[in-house]
Order: structure tokens, then sequence, then C-alpha cells
């Protein structure tokens, strides 16, 4: 019987060991099958992190010097430029978490006293710059790095930029663009002051702050490093060569401060970087749910109602999936799919090839989706109950604020573009939703009765019908509504009443 149990347990341990094998097969094929139709990418690199699956795989494709042919080695680092960011971010919520700052803090007092007298100088007003602005790119700040900056780099490109220098430029490209909040626009100046403003709290190097902050050691992240401010940790390979084949640069023939002081500066290997990223989103960086959730805080607007930039995270959706991370100037990306747990990053050593990071992240998500088939069916069933109780607080939102007097409720309910259509004597009358609320009286009830009749929603969009019922009418009134859910929060659009006819 022992005998027996040990071979079971040998079978099993074999069987586990074989599918993760072939599990890894299929990552290889993949990545050598995407580089063997594009070798123009020069290579490609990429890491799966799958806790929950006990995986945890690098693999590699190409080369890592396209001059002297030199095999491509899967821990090999590489500039991660603006995927940063996330690490910025995730720096700053570690610094609320400790009580330090705040998200919504102007940032007056706490950037260097030269940043302050050059932005104010410039005419930003400081004291309505918050950290989140800056953090979302909604501070009203133009971005430095334009086309002349390039230009300067494609002809000085051993040239040593300062942070000073490269936020005196920021302000020498241009007015403020607007008022804090009002306006996205992209530009790394955000990062080097949210670096100045880790070195206020923490006085110490934002780099120092950042490796203390973020818990590499505890976390075993290795082999992460800023080139130039900090030495290239023991035991860390070479890093790649990382090409702009249009403008034909090669990384290792530019001094890297053009791109170092938070808006981009990190390297690491595809592994560090999936690393990071899931262990941020599995609560190991920042510990108090509510807080790591900050990162997700949503500045609307005109330029981001369709692709919301959270703080220092995308948000893009794999295979139904949504997927959140950041992606930068040489062909780096990293995204993490909270549905399976798994974190994927992928490095373009080519920045010209870079849109091939879509198509890597999507043949290796779909690997995982199938790998957690049953979890995502659970998945789907759980956020199809989820969104209809969200869909039905939304209407007793309604329901209540009509018939209760609670002119607050609507407005929660109500987008502010609502309009309400009846049928009055045979033409259409059209009712404003504002209008709507100013008659409904606080604290004074109708009388009437709500009740939800049904609810259909695909997607981000739901129609629903609602009976509001009076008890001293026999004709109850019939509500069809129309809802859809913008920044992960349904609201009613439009709405159409009218009598039911009497049977």
């Amino acid at each position: 019987m022992k005998n027996l149990t040990i071979a079971l347990l040998l079978f099993c341990c074999t069987s586990t060991l074989y599918a993760q094998s072939t599990l890894e097969q299929q990552f290889q094929n993949v990545l050598d099958s995407i580089y063997q139709a594009h070798p123009e990418a020069i290579g490609i690199m990429v890491h799966v992190e799958a806790p929950e699956k006990n995986i945890s795989w690098s693999g590699a494709s190409g080369y890592s010097d396209q001059n002297s042919k030199s095999k491509l080695s899967p821990d090999q680092p590489a500039l991660i430029a603006s995927s940063i960011k996330t690490y910025v971010a995730a720096t700053i919520l570690s610094l609320v978490e400790e009580g330090k700052i705040t998200i919504d803090q102007a940032i007056e007092k706490l950037i260097s006293p030269k940043s302050k007298t050059l932005f104010e100088k410039d005419g930003y007003d400081l004291k309505s710059i918050q950290i989140q602005h800056l953090l979302s790119h909604t501070s009203g700040i133009e971005d430095y790095a334009n086309k002349e900056y390039i230009e300067h780099k494609d002809k000085n490109p051993m040239y040593r930029w300062t942070r000073e220098e490269q936020l005196k430029l920021a302000t020498e490209v241009g007015d403020p663009l607007g008022k804090a909040g009002e306006q996205f626009s992209y530009a790394d100046a955000n990062y080097l002051l949210l670096t100045e403003i880790i070195e206020n709290a923490t006085q110490l190097p934002f780099y120092d702050a950042m490796r203390q902050l973020l818990k590499y050691e505890e976390l075993d992240i290795q082999n992460t490093w800023f080139p130039t401010l900090e030495d290239k940790p023991s035991g860390t390979k070479e890093l790649v060569h990382q090409y702009w084949g249009e403008k034909n640069w090669d990384s290792y023939k530019m001094d890297v401060s053009w791109d170092l002081y938070g808006g981009g500066g990190i390297a690491c290997p595809t592994k560090d970087l999936a690393l990071f990223v899931n262990h941020f989103f599995n609560g190991k960086i920042v510990k108090d749910k509510a807080i790591q959730n900050l990162i997700f805080t949503y500045i609307p607007t005109k330029e981001t109602a369709q692709n919301p930039y959270y703080l220092g995270l995308s948000e893009s959706t794999y295979h139904g999936m949504k997927a959140y991370g950041h992606g930068g100037f040489w062909g780096t990306v990293m995204m993490h799919f909270p549905a399976i747990n798994t974190s994927i990053s992928v490095y373009i050593l080519d920045r010209d090839a870079r849109k091939l990071r879509k198509n890597v992240l999507d043949a290796l998500s779909k690997i995982m989706l199938n790998e957690y088939s049953d979890r995502l069916n659970a998945y789907a069933s759980t956020k199809e109950s989820s969104e209809i109780e969200q869909i039905t607080a939304t209407l007793i939102d309604y329901i209540e604020g009509s018939t209760n007097g609670q002119p607050n409720r609507l407005k929660k309910a109500f987008h502010p573009d609502l309009n309400l259509y009846y049928i009055k004597e045979g033409n259409l009358k059209i009712w404003s939703g504002e209008a709507y609320i100013e008659d409904t009286k606080e604290g004074i009830p109708t009388g009437e009765v709500g009740k939800i009749i049904n609810i259909d929603y695909e997607n981000d969009i739901a129609v629903a019908k609602v009976q509001i019922s009076h008890p001293k009418s026999k004709t109850p009134y019939i509500d069809y509504f129309m809802l859809t859910k913008i920044m992960g929060k349904w609201t009613i659009v439009h709405k159409m009443f009218t009598k039911r006819v009497n049977e």
C-alpha cells in the first residue's frame, strides 16, 4: 500500500511538471512564431508571472545586439522607460499609507524651492495643482519631450541632462495648458516633480526611497536599478541593446539622462517588471486595499473619456479581461490581469516594431485564459450578478429619490445630460433631468411606490423597466430607462415614461 501511495504521488508530480512544461513550451512557441514573422523586432523578451498556477517563466527570441548577433538571454535587463510611471505611483501610495502625504494635497510646499520658483514664475498655480494631477497628467504642464527635444538628442546623444534642466525646459516650451484637472496632457515633467515630492517626504534620493518603499529586497526583486544613479546589482547581466531603427538610435550610444529622473530611468529584466506589478496588485507593496485602489483614481477630461488614464496606470482589454499596466518608449510594457491574477511583461528591442507588444500580450493572455477556464466561468457569473446589483442600486436611487423627496439621490442616479420623454396630446414632450430634480421637493414623499420589473444589460449598456404606483390611482406609470457604465459607475442617461392602459 505504501509503495502504491508513493507511486501515485510520483505520478501526480510528474503530471504537474509535464503540464507546466507543455504550457511553457506553448509560451516559447508563440514567442518564436511572432519573432520569425517579424525579425525586424531584433529581439523579443517576455515574462509570465501566475503565482496561483506556480508559473514564473521568462523567454526570449532573437538577438541582444543586432551587429554582433549575440543570442538574447531571457534574464537580460533593458531600459523600461515610461513603464516606470506605475512604480512612481506605487511609491507615492506607499507614502500615503505611511501617512506622509495625501493624493489631494497641493504640491506648492512639496516640490523643491527651485522648482516652486520656476513654475510659479511661469504662471502655474501650485496651490491648485495636487499630487493626483501630476500622477494623472492633468496638471496643465506641457511636455518638454517634444520634437525639438528628440532632435537635440539626435545631435547630442551623449549630452548629460539634469532633472533641473528638464524641468526648466518644461516651463520654456509653453505657458500652462489650463487649470489643474481640466486637460489631459502626457508630460514626463509631472513625474520629475513627483520624484522631488518623494525626496521631500523621505529625505532620501528618490531612487533610494523607491528601492525601500517598493520593498525590492523583501520581494526578491533583485536586478532592478537606475543606471548611472545606482550601481548595477551584483550578478545582473549586461543590458540589451535597444533600438529606434528610424533614427538609427542604439541605447548603448546614448546617455540615459534624457529619460532618467522618474519619467523613465529603471532598468530590469522582464521578470522583475512582471513581479513588481503582480506584487502591487496582490497587496504586497501597499497593503491597505483602500489606499492601493487609489491608483484607479480617475480625473475625467475630454481627452481621456474613451481611454482612461488613472494614476500612472493605463487600462486595456484582452479577450474580455481588463488589464492594467504601462508601456514605455523603447517598446516595453507590463500588464496585470486581475481576473486570472497573471502579470505579463514584454520587451520589443526595436521601437519601430513596438506594435508587436499587443500581439504577444494577446497570444500569451489567451493561453493563460484557457488555464483559468473554470475560474473565468465563475468570474463571469459573479460579474453578471455584480453588474445587475450595481444597475439595481442605481435604479433604487431613482425610485427612492423621486418617491421619498431625495433630489440628491436623483443627481446620483442621473447623467447630467439626461432628458425625460413622454407623449401629451399626441405630441412628444421633453423634460430635462435638471428640471425634474428641481421639482423634487426635499423631504416631501409623493406617496408612490416603485418596483423594478426587468433589467437587461450587455457589457457597458443596459435597459430597464420600472413601475411607479400610487395608492389613489389604478393606472401606474411605466418608466423605460437606458443606462450606461461610465468609469465604473452605472448611470441613467435616458428615460421615457407613460401610463399603463387599463385592461
